[in-house]
């Protein structure tokens, strides 16, 4: 979620806040290379380890992470759209 929050905001032509590490110009390229990379894998993840699987085989983590997201959409509808406040951001806007 980071790299693609930092990608967003490189391709947008954002400022950055300023760092002690930067990649200079090969930054974007490898932003963009890592986020396509996560995206791939993540949906890898998913798939089982051999063609035409019995049920007891299946990979099931698709189900729990289903019912993980549906929990969650759920809950922030229920509770959290009137109850959550968001983190303070102690942070100087002089950048």
């Amino acid at each position: 979620m980071s790299i693609s929050c930092i990608t967003l905001k490189r391709l947008r032509g954002e400022v950055l806040v300023p760092s002690k590490f930067a990649l200079g110009r090969a930054g974007l390229p490898i932003n963009i290379f890592s986020v396509l990379f996560l995206v791939l894998a993540f949906v890898m993840t998913f798939f089982p380890q051999a063609p035409h699987p019995v049920p007891k085989d299946v990979n099931w983590s698709i189900v729990v992470y289903g019912f993980v997201v549906v929990f969650s959409v759920v809950y922030f509808v229920v509770w959290g759209r009137r109850n959550y406040q968001g983190p303070v951001v102690y942070v100087k806007k002089d950048w």
